[in-house]
Protein backbone atom coordinates (compact mmCIF):
# COMPACT_ATOMS: atom_id res chain seq x y z
CA UNK A 1 0.00 0.00 0.00
CA UNK A 2 2.96 2.09 0.80
CA UNK A 3 4.40 1.51 -2.33
CA UNK A 4 1.13 2.44 -4.42
CA UNK A 5 0.63 5.68 -2.47
CA UNK A 6 2.00 9.41 -3.50
CA UNK A 7 4.26 10.33 -1.29
CA UNK A 8 2.76 13.67 -1.47
CA UNK A 9 -0.15 12.25 -0.23
CA UNK A 10 -1.48 13.64 2.90
CA UNK A 11 -1.40 10.05 4.63
CA UNK A 12 1.35 8.85 3.33
CA UNK A 13 3.57 9.84 6.75
CA UNK A 14 0.75 7.89 8.35
CA UNK A 15 1.08 4.97 6.51
CA UNK A 16 4.72 4.64 6.86
CA UNK A 17 4.41 4.29 10.76
CA UNK A 18 1.22 2.30 10.73
CA UNK A 19 3.96 -0.08 8.33
CA UNK A 20 7.05 0.30 11.24
CA UNK A 21 4.25 -0.49 13.66
CA UNK A 22 3.23 -3.81 11.56
CA UNK A 23 7.33 -4.37 11.46
CA UNK A 24 8.07 -4.05 15.35
CA UNK A 25 4.97 -6.12 15.97
CA UNK A 26 5.98 -9.10 13.49
CA UNK A 27 9.07 -9.12 15.11
CA UNK A 28 8.10 -9.01 18.75
CA UNK A 29 5.91 -12.10 17.10
CA UNK A 30 8.75 -14.10 15.59
CA UNK A 31 11.10 -13.31 18.80
CA UNK A 32 8.19 -14.68 20.95
CA UNK A 33 7.57 -18.23 19.07
CA UNK A 34 11.62 -18.68 18.75
CA UNK A 35 11.28 -18.27 22.62
CA UNK A 36 8.75 -20.34 23.01
CA UNK A 37 10.23 -23.05 20.82
CA UNK A 38 13.30 -22.44 22.16
CA UNK A 39 11.74 -23.40 25.79
CA UNK A 40 9.87 -26.11 24.16
CA UNK A 41 12.84 -28.44 23.68
CA UNK A 42 14.40 -27.34 26.99
CA UNK A 43 10.82 -28.52 28.49
CA UNK A 44 11.00 -31.95 26.23
CA UNK A 45 14.54 -32.82 27.57
CA UNK A 46 13.25 -31.50 31.84
CA UNK A 47 10.54 -34.66 30.72
CA UNK A 48 13.14 -37.16 30.23
CA UNK A 49 14.09 -36.56 34.21
CA UNK A 50 13.15 -37.79 37.36
CA UNK A 51 10.50 -35.16 39.19
CA UNK A 52 11.98 -32.08 40.80
CA UNK A 53 14.87 -31.60 38.31
CA UNK A 54 14.44 -27.83 36.60
CA UNK A 55 15.97 -27.20 33.46
CA UNK A 56 13.50 -24.58 31.98
CA UNK A 57 15.26 -21.20 32.37
CA UNK A 58 14.25 -17.69 30.18
CA UNK A 59 17.21 -17.35 28.27
CA UNK A 60 18.27 -21.61 28.04
CA UNK A 61 18.00 -23.26 25.05
CA UNK A 62 18.99 -27.22 24.55
CA UNK A 63 21.89 -27.92 22.11
CA UNK A 64 22.61 -32.01 22.00
CA UNK A 65 22.48 -34.81 23.87
CA UNK A 66 24.31 -38.30 23.38
CA UNK A 67 25.71 -41.85 25.34
CA UNK A 68 29.10 -40.47 26.19
CA UNK A 69 31.61 -42.25 28.67
CA UNK A 70 34.01 -40.68 31.08
CA UNK A 71 36.92 -41.86 32.99
CA UNK A 72 36.76 -43.08 36.47
CA UNK A 73 39.41 -44.34 39.09
CA UNK A 74 38.20 -47.83 40.28
CA UNK A 75 40.20 -50.40 42.64
CA UNK A 76 41.44 -52.45 39.63
CA UNK A 77 42.36 -49.20 37.89
CA UNK A 78 41.09 -46.79 35.04
CA UNK A 79 37.45 -47.61 33.79
CA UNK A 80 35.01 -45.49 31.42
CA UNK A 81 31.40 -44.89 33.14
CA UNK A 82 28.98 -44.46 31.03
CA UNK A 83 26.27 -41.41 31.16
CA UNK A 84 24.27 -39.69 28.85
CA UNK A 85 25.27 -36.03 28.24
CA UNK A 86 23.02 -33.46 27.93
CA UNK A 87 24.23 -29.95 26.59
CA UNK A 88 22.25 -26.46 26.78
CA UNK A 89 23.66 -23.27 25.66
CA UNK A 90 24.74 -22.36 29.65
CA UNK A 91 24.55 -26.16 31.37
CA UNK A 92 26.51 -29.31 30.65
CA UNK A 93 24.60 -32.15 32.34
CA UNK A 94 25.13 -36.03 32.67
CA UNK A 95 22.95 -38.56 34.30
CA UNK A 96 22.02 -42.16 34.68
CA UNK A 97 19.12 -44.01 33.74
CA UNK A 98 16.90 -45.72 35.90
CA UNK A 99 15.63 -49.17 34.70
CA UNK A 100 12.89 -48.61 36.89
CA UNK A 101 11.42 -45.41 36.32
CA UNK A 102 13.09 -45.26 32.95
CA UNK A 103 13.58 -41.10 33.71
CA UNK A 104 17.23 -39.66 34.05
CA UNK A 105 18.58 -38.49 37.09
CA UNK A 106 21.27 -35.89 36.79
CA UNK A 107 24.56 -37.25 38.33
CA UNK A 108 26.42 -34.16 37.89
CA UNK A 109 25.69 -30.59 36.05
CA UNK A 110 27.01 -27.09 35.70
CA UNK A 111 26.61 -24.33 34.45
CA UNK A 112 28.80 -22.86 31.69
CA UNK A 113 30.75 -19.89 32.97
CA UNK A 114 33.88 -18.03 33.75
CA UNK A 115 35.07 -21.35 35.72
CA UNK A 116 34.20 -23.74 32.67
CA UNK A 117 36.58 -25.48 30.14
CA UNK A 118 37.82 -27.91 27.86
CA UNK A 119 41.26 -28.75 27.47
CA UNK A 120 41.71 -31.33 24.00
CA UNK A 121 43.73 -33.72 24.69
CA UNK A 122 45.88 -35.32 22.01
CA UNK A 123 45.18 -38.63 20.37
CA UNK A 124 47.19 -41.25 22.51
CA UNK A 125 47.88 -44.60 20.51
CA UNK A 126 49.18 -45.95 23.81
CA UNK A 127 45.90 -46.36 25.29
CA UNK A 128 42.45 -48.08 24.80
CA UNK A 129 41.21 -44.37 25.70
CA UNK A 130 42.52 -42.80 22.25
CA UNK A 131 39.94 -40.18 21.32
CA UNK A 132 39.23 -37.85 24.55
CA UNK A 133 39.01 -34.04 26.16
CA UNK A 134 38.79 -33.19 29.53
CA UNK A 135 36.39 -30.84 31.19
CA UNK A 136 37.20 -28.40 33.99
CA UNK A 137 34.21 -26.77 36.33
CA UNK A 138 34.33 -25.59 39.80
CA UNK A 139 33.44 -28.38 41.25
CA UNK A 140 35.35 -30.99 39.22
CA UNK A 141 37.37 -31.87 36.29
CA UNK A 142 36.78 -35.58 34.58
CA UNK A 143 37.89 -36.94 31.09
CA UNK A 144 35.51 -37.42 28.35
CA UNK A 145 36.30 -40.57 26.17
CA UNK A 146 34.56 -41.44 22.44
CA UNK A 147 34.46 -44.20 20.11
CA UNK A 148 36.05 -42.30 17.17
CA UNK A 149 37.81 -38.70 16.03
CA UNK A 150 34.38 -37.22 14.64
CA UNK A 151 32.51 -37.51 17.82
CA UNK A 152 35.13 -36.21 19.67
CA UNK A 153 35.50 -33.42 17.40
CA UNK A 154 31.75 -33.24 16.80
CA UNK A 155 31.24 -32.64 21.33
CA UNK A 156 34.51 -30.44 21.54
CA UNK A 157 33.35 -28.09 18.32
CA UNK A 158 29.41 -28.03 20.27
CA UNK A 159 31.13 -27.01 23.72
CA UNK A 160 33.50 -24.55 22.54
CA UNK A 161 31.09 -22.93 20.89
CA UNK A 162 28.45 -22.53 24.30
CA UNK A 163 31.61 -21.24 25.83
CA UNK A 164 32.60 -18.87 23.42
CA UNK A 165 28.97 -17.33 23.18
CA UNK A 166 28.57 -17.32 27.47
CA UNK A 167 32.11 -15.33 27.27
CA UNK A 168 30.88 -12.75 24.48
CA UNK A 169 28.26 -12.26 26.26
CA UNK A 170 30.48 -10.27 29.52
CA UNK A 171 31.44 -8.11 26.64
CA UNK A 172 31.18 -4.63 26.30
CA UNK A 173 30.04 -2.91 23.16
CA UNK A 174 32.47 0.41 22.93
CA UNK A 175 31.64 2.41 19.57
CA UNK A 176 34.45 4.30 18.14
CA UNK A 177 34.06 8.08 18.39
CA UNK A 178 33.75 10.00 15.15
CA UNK A 179 36.56 12.31 13.99
CA UNK A 180 34.57 15.16 14.42
CA UNK A 181 32.68 14.50 17.14
CA UNK A 182 33.16 17.12 19.86
CA UNK A 183 33.92 15.52 23.34
CA UNK A 184 32.61 18.32 25.50
CA UNK A 185 29.67 16.77 24.05
CA UNK A 186 29.18 13.61 25.65
CA UNK A 187 30.31 12.21 29.18
CA UNK A 188 33.79 10.50 29.44
CA UNK A 189 33.41 7.13 29.22
CA UNK A 190 33.25 4.71 32.13
CA UNK A 191 36.30 2.59 32.96
CA UNK A 192 35.76 -0.73 32.28
CA UNK A 193 36.32 -3.46 34.98
CA UNK A 194 39.87 -5.71 34.88
CA UNK A 195 39.41 -9.42 32.96
CA UNK A 196 40.28 -11.60 36.51
CA UNK A 197 37.12 -8.32 38.16
CA UNK A 198 34.60 -9.95 34.83
CA UNK A 199 35.51 -13.19 35.47
CA UNK A 200 35.13 -13.13 39.49
CA UNK A 201 32.08 -11.79 39.04
CA UNK A 202 30.67 -14.41 36.39
CA UNK A 203 31.92 -17.14 38.64
CA UNK A 204 30.14 -15.57 41.44
CA UNK A 205 26.87 -15.60 39.26
CA UNK A 206 27.63 -19.13 38.36
CA UNK A 207 27.67 -20.23 42.16
CA UNK A 208 24.43 -18.19 42.83
CA UNK A 209 22.46 -19.71 40.31
CA UNK A 210 23.80 -23.41 41.46
CA UNK A 211 23.36 -22.29 44.86
CA UNK A 212 19.67 -21.56 43.78
CA UNK A 213 19.22 -24.80 41.69
CA UNK A 214 19.84 -26.82 44.99
CA UNK A 215 18.05 -25.19 47.04
CA UNK A 216 14.40 -25.51 44.40
CA UNK A 217 15.30 -29.51 44.29
CA UNK A 218 15.69 -29.60 48.17
CA UNK A 219 12.60 -28.24 48.47
CA UNK A 220 10.28 -29.19 45.24
CA UNK A 221 12.55 -32.89 44.98
CA UNK A 222 11.34 -36.09 45.32
CA UNK A 223 11.75 -37.71 49.11
CA UNK A 224 15.29 -39.11 50.13
CA UNK A 225 16.66 -40.84 53.42
CA UNK A 226 17.76 -39.64 56.16
CA UNK A 227 20.47 -41.30 59.10
CA UNK A 228 21.42 -40.74 62.09
CA UNK A 229 25.53 -40.12 62.78
CA UNK A 230 27.03 -42.59 65.08
CA UNK A 231 30.32 -41.61 65.72
CA UNK A 232 32.16 -38.46 64.74
CA UNK A 233 34.33 -38.44 61.57
CA UNK A 234 36.80 -35.79 60.52
CA UNK A 235 36.69 -35.80 56.75
CA UNK A 236 40.45 -36.48 55.33
CA UNK A 237 40.56 -36.15 52.08
CA UNK A 238 38.62 -33.64 49.70
CA UNK A 239 34.84 -34.56 49.05
CA UNK A 240 34.29 -36.55 52.29
CA UNK A 241 31.43 -34.92 54.67
CA UNK A 242 32.61 -33.89 58.69
CA UNK A 243 30.15 -35.48 61.17
CA UNK A 244 29.41 -35.39 64.21
CA UNK A 245 27.75 -38.14 66.88
CA UNK A 246 24.02 -37.51 66.63
CA UNK A 247 24.30 -35.15 63.60
CA UNK A 248 21.34 -35.71 61.17
CA UNK A 249 22.85 -36.48 57.55
CA UNK A 250 20.21 -36.06 54.11
CA UNK A 251 21.42 -39.20 52.44
CA UNK A 252 21.20 -38.19 48.94
CA UNK A 253 23.03 -41.66 47.49
CA UNK A 254 23.89 -44.57 48.65
CA UNK A 255 26.26 -45.47 45.93
CA UNK A 256 29.33 -43.59 45.11
CA UNK A 257 32.62 -44.20 42.79
CA UNK A 258 34.47 -45.46 45.73
CA UNK A 259 31.71 -48.00 45.78
CA UNK A 260 28.90 -48.75 48.34
CA UNK A 261 30.76 -48.74 51.08
CA UNK A 262 30.47 -44.67 50.70
CA UNK A 263 27.53 -42.38 50.64
CA UNK A 264 26.64 -38.85 49.84
CA UNK A 265 24.84 -36.90 51.91
CA UNK A 266 24.23 -33.29 53.34
CA UNK A 267 24.62 -31.53 56.91
CA UNK A 268 23.40 -28.15 56.85
CA UNK A 269 24.32 -27.18 52.84
CA UNK A 270 27.21 -29.20 53.29
CA UNK A 271 27.62 -32.09 50.81
CA UNK A 272 30.36 -34.95 50.24
CA UNK A 273 30.85 -38.52 50.71
CA UNK A 274 31.49 -40.41 53.89
CA UNK A 275 31.69 -44.07 55.32
CA UNK A 276 28.22 -45.86 55.46
CA UNK A 277 29.15 -47.72 58.38
CA UNK A 278 29.40 -44.26 60.70
CA UNK A 279 25.67 -43.54 60.55
CA UNK A 280 22.30 -45.48 60.34
CA UNK A 281 19.49 -45.03 58.89
CA UNK A 282 16.41 -44.06 60.19
CA UNK A 283 13.69 -46.65 61.15
CA UNK A 284 10.89 -44.57 62.65
CA UNK A 285 8.72 -42.36 60.10
CA UNK A 286 5.70 -42.34 62.34
CA UNK A 287 4.44 -39.02 63.92
CA UNK A 288 1.52 -36.83 65.23
CA UNK A 289 0.69 -33.07 65.14
CA UNK A 290 0.86 -31.75 68.19
CA UNK A 291 -0.80 -28.44 66.95
CA UNK A 292 -2.93 -27.05 63.83
CA UNK A 293 -0.28 -25.83 61.14
CA UNK A 294 -1.71 -24.04 58.31
CA UNK A 295 0.72 -24.88 54.95
CA UNK A 296 1.89 -22.09 53.06
CA UNK A 297 2.12 -22.50 48.74
CA UNK A 298 1.60 -25.72 47.23
CA UNK A 299 4.59 -27.47 48.43
CA UNK A 300 3.48 -27.44 52.14
CA UNK A 301 1.31 -29.52 53.84
CA UNK A 302 -1.74 -28.49 56.16
CA UNK A 303 -1.76 -30.45 59.41
CA UNK A 304 -4.59 -30.67 62.16
CA UNK A 305 -3.39 -31.19 65.66
CA UNK A 306 -3.83 -35.27 66.01
CA UNK A 307 -3.21 -35.90 62.45
CA UNK A 308 -0.69 -38.99 61.85
CA UNK A 309 1.58 -38.46 59.05
CA UNK A 310 4.13 -40.47 57.63
CA UNK A 311 7.70 -38.86 57.38
CA UNK A 312 9.91 -40.25 53.88
CA UNK A 313 12.51 -37.27 54.31
CA UNK A 314 14.13 -35.85 57.55
CA UNK A 315 15.81 -32.36 55.94
CA UNK A 316 18.42 -30.76 58.29
CA UNK A 317 16.96 -27.44 58.38
CA UNK A 318 14.01 -28.45 59.68
CA UNK A 319 11.55 -28.88 57.39
CA UNK A 320 10.50 -32.43 56.70
CA UNK A 321 8.58 -34.50 53.99
CA UNK A 322 5.62 -36.19 54.97
CA UNK A 323 2.11 -37.45 53.88
CA UNK A 324 -0.91 -36.77 55.98
CA UNK A 325 -2.69 -39.87 56.28
CA UNK A 326 -6.02 -38.20 57.29
CA UNK A 327 -5.76 -35.96 54.17
CA UNK A 328 -3.67 -38.38 51.96
CA UNK A 329 -1.15 -35.32 50.82
CA UNK A 330 1.98 -34.70 50.68
CA UNK A 331 4.18 -31.99 51.17
CA UNK A 332 6.94 -30.11 53.44
CA UNK A 333 5.91 -29.53 57.45
CA UNK A 334 8.21 -28.30 60.16
CA UNK A 335 9.50 -30.79 62.18
CA UNK A 336 8.23 -29.18 65.18
CA UNK A 337 5.19 -29.43 64.80
CA UNK A 338 4.99 -33.08 65.05
CA UNK A 339 6.18 -35.78 67.88
CA UNK A 340 6.81 -39.42 67.81
CA UNK A 341 3.57 -41.77 67.50
CA UNK A 342 2.53 -44.95 68.71
CA UNK A 343 2.88 -46.81 65.35
CA UNK A 344 6.58 -46.86 65.60
CA UNK A 345 6.80 -48.87 68.42
CA UNK A 346 4.21 -51.46 66.93
CA UNK A 347 5.98 -51.37 63.63
CA UNK A 348 9.01 -52.03 65.98
CA UNK A 349 6.93 -54.90 66.44
CA UNK A 350 5.95 -56.55 63.50
CA UNK A 351 9.50 -56.31 61.83
CA UNK A 352 10.85 -58.67 64.49
CA UNK A 353 8.09 -60.65 64.22
CA UNK A 354 8.77 -60.93 60.33
CA UNK A 355 12.22 -61.62 60.70
CA UNK A 356 11.72 -64.56 61.90
CA UNK A 357 11.97 -67.61 59.44
CA UNK A 358 9.10 -69.21 60.34
CA UNK A 359 7.03 -66.11 59.47
CA UNK A 360 8.17 -64.96 56.16
CA UNK A 361 4.79 -65.09 54.37
CA UNK A 362 3.80 -62.20 56.85
CA UNK A 363 6.01 -60.16 55.35
CA UNK A 364 4.14 -59.11 52.23
CA UNK A 365 1.08 -58.16 54.79
CA UNK A 366 3.60 -55.61 56.93
CA UNK A 367 4.77 -54.32 53.64
CA UNK A 368 1.40 -53.65 52.57
CA UNK A 369 0.08 -52.04 55.47
CA UNK A 370 3.37 -50.11 55.55
CA UNK A 371 2.85 -48.51 52.01
CA UNK A 372 -0.61 -47.47 52.67
CA UNK A 373 0.36 -45.55 55.82
CA UNK A 374 -1.95 -48.21 57.98
CA UNK A 375 -0.73 -50.55 60.68
CA UNK A 376 -2.66 -53.73 62.27
CA UNK A 377 -4.55 -52.92 65.24
CA UNK A 378 -3.59 -48.90 64.35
Amino acid sequence: LVKRTDSANADFGDLEKALELIKKSATHINEAVKRMDRSRKVRAVQDKFTAGTQFVAPSRQFIREGHCAKLADGQFGTYRQKYQFFLFNDLFVYADNSKLTKKYKVHFQSDINAAFSLKDLPNDDTTRYKYRFEIITHAKRFTMVFKDENMKTSWRDSINKCIEARKSSLNYAVKEKPADEDDSSRPPRPKRPSDDIVTMLFELHGKLEHAKALVDQKRNGPPTRAAVVLFDYEAQDEGELSMAAGDTVEVLETESEHGVEWWQGEINGNVGIFPSNYVKLFKRCWFTATAEYQGDGENELSLAEGDVVKVTKMATGGWWYAKNMRSKEYGWIPANYVEEAEQNHQMDLYIDLVKSPANKNKRKTVSMFAGEGGLPGS
